[in-house]
């Protein structure tokens, strides 16, 4: 019987982790690929598909400035941030294009260049509950918030992302991904405002690190995952963790 109810409990929290991983990199798979999204009719213009790197002692989203590409390679308690950028129409009858990343209602009379930032929050109860995904949308010219920000997931606490870029096109004008690098790499001067930096991102690999809301039957012991470019997520403890990894083409690039 106890050896039963252990084998049933580790099966419920690695169940538990696997999930959130799972739901959590399927909406950001979608949420990617709309990376230089334009949903102004026949528009050319090509808009970068991240946001610029933050610089030095930027803001934290949802405060007002947070509108930027967050790197680390810490690890645990210091994860990537997601900005995606896309350009909003008012008069786009697509329902999405009318919502910011938390579904909320976009209310502007014109054409803005929007930025969706996702990151993580970590809480301090230990129990994966205050351990989340968060979104907010700003506007890329003021550094503004359009609405409150929102909790995607519970049970997320590593987030790591690379960027694949391209630098030989083909006959048909068409770019392959030559290798993935961090944002500082497509990036290094974050001081320094270029449009142009991000235009060799064709794809972008995401690594998620997810936990069970509570500790398992696993024995406590020390156990590290490696979420790609990052140091080692170690935890010493009972708690059964899950790694999610996704690679995503940009078709707006």
């Amino acid at each position: 019987m106890v050896n039963s109810n252990s084998i049933a409990l580790n099966s419920n929290t690695a169940g538990q982790s696997q999930e959130g991983g799972r739901f959590i990199m399927s909406w950001l798979q979608a949420e990617s690929r709309r990376a230089g999204y334009s949903s102004i009719p026949g528009s050319t213009e090509q808009i970068n598909p991240f946001a610029d790197r933050c610089i030095a002692g930027a803001a934290i989203p949802p405060a007002d400035g947070g509108n930027c590409t967050y790197e680390s390679t810490v690890g645990i308690g210091d994860n990537d941030r997601l900005a995606i950028q896309w350009v909003y129409n008012p008069s786009s009858t697509t329902a999405r294009d009318q919502q910011d990343c938390t579904g909320a209602a976009i209310v502007l009379a014109t054409e803005t260049l929007l930025v969706d930032v996702y990151w993580i929050v970590t809480g301090g109860a230990n129990s994966g509950y205050d351990d989340t995904l968060n979104c907010v949308t700003y506007n890329a010219d003021t550094g503004i918030a359009l609405n409150n920000s929102q909790s995607i997931a519970a049970g997320i606490i590593g987030m790591q992302v690379l960027y694949g870029v391209s630098t030989v096109a083909t006959a048909t004008d068409e770019t392959n991904v030559s290798r993935y690098v961090n944002a500082s790499q497509v990036d290094p001067d974050a001081n320094i405002d270029d449009d142009d930096v991000w235009g060799s991102v064709q794809a972008v690999r995401i690594a998620l690190l997810t936990r069970a809301f509570s500790d398992s039957g696993l024995s406590e012991e020390k156990r590290s995952y490696i979420l790609l470019d990052a140091n080692p997520y170690s935890y010493d403890d009972r708690i059964s963790r899950y790694i999610q990894l996704s690679t995503t083409a940009l078709p707006n690039n």
